[in-house]
């Protein structure tokens, strides 16, 4: 975005691009093609409709819920909050019902999605059995420069029918208190890691391992891990910091290289990468975890009751391809 960048941004963006992890099938909305961005509201909104329909359309189709069965709407959408909310535009297009609860959530970066897995869990908690919870994750690129496009749409409930997995801990942690804030700088578009935020998510990921959201035995205890893959060296700071091996990470450096960072919507696609390679059997664990804004951290543990019959989801045309290597530097970006 020369208009918007100096000269200086312009080469840190593309050091951090060589070495960011992604792959060339990396997606971005449509107005990122042009000279200059298109970033109205028009532009968002459609891209916003694009990603979460198709997300919650799958979400259906696979599941054989009805709209009118969704008794609560979550919406995570970090850096677009327009006015109606995104809630408004799905129980819009999909008829839900009139009492359903809509929760719109915004500002709480690439976590998320798991606080709002965890808010879904106290809501069914107190809700009457058979209570279906619509969650969808995604994040809107079009006005704000990110590094992946896409959204992501599970159904929840209070009731084990139809169910595949068994939902376990939900833990969070904020480090707000216990960090310094770095003095204000002039406003920038777009957003990059620094240092100080990869030694937190170390910090964050070892916090939790001891935290309880994970069986005493870990890694062994779990079958799969889903972390946050912000960027690549976020991934080799969680690995290096939790003594991960290269397989355990695995669905993260793939998800990030096929998909990008598509916020907090990529812990999603990641175990949808897990299934589709045929790894998840019933009894299986699943560890998520993910950081975001101020500085957090979230773990949310799974167990698969169901293996998917049809799992190839967002991977069905490149599964056969992955993984890939990926080298540590990418050069002529």
């Amino acid at each position: 975005m020369p208009y918007l960048i100096d000269e200086e941004s312009v080469s840190y963006g593309i050091r951090l691009l060589e070495r960011s992890g992604l792959g060339e099938e990396t997606c971005v909305p449509e107005v990122y093609h042009y000279m200059p961005v298109d970033q109205s509201l028009r532009a968002s909104r459609d891209e916003a409709e694009l990603v979460i329909f198709s997300a919650i359309d799958d979400a259906f189709s696979r599941t054989s819920v009805e709209p009118a069965e969704i008794g609560v709407l979550i919406v995570n959408c970090s850096v677009f909050a327009p006015t109606p909310v995104l809630d408004d535009m799905v129980v819009n297009r999909y008829k839900l019902r009139p009492d359903v609860q809509s929760v719109n959530l915004s500002g709480m970066g690439c976590s998320a999605a798991l606080v709002s897995v965890g808010l879904a869990k106290n809501l069914l908690q107190v809700a009457p059995a058979g209570t279906h919870v619509l969650f969808v994750a995604t994040e809107i690129l079009s006005s704000h420069f990110y590094a992946g496009m896409g959204a992501a749409a599970i159904i929840l409930s209070n009731s084990p029918e139809r169910a595949r997995f068994k939902l376990g801990r939900v833990v969070r942690t904020v480090h707000s208190a216990k960090r310094r804030l770095p003095p204000p700088r002039p406003a920038t578009f777009g957003a990059a890691p620094g240092r100080a935020l990869l030694d937190q998510a170390e910090a964050a990921a070892r916090a939790r391992k001891g935290g309880g959201a994970l069986p005493p035995r870990f890694p062994h205890g779990v079958r799969a891990i889903c972390i946050h893959a912000g960027w690549r060296a976020v991934v080799n700071e969680v690995q290096r910091g939790l003594g991960l091996s290269d397989e355990d990470v695995d669905a993260s450096r793939m998800t990030l290289h096929r998909f990008g960072n598509t916020s907090s919507s990529l812990v999603l696609y990641e175990l949808a990468y897990i299934e589709a390679k045929g790894r998840m059997k019933r009894g299986d664990r699943v560890w998520m975890i993910s950081f975001g804004d101020g500085f957090d951290c979230n773990s949310v543990a799974w167990e698969c009751l169901r293996p998917a019959a049809d799992a190839d989801g967002p991977w069905v045309d490149c599964n056969h391809r992955y993984p890939v290597k990926i080298p540590e530097i990418v050069k002529g970006i």
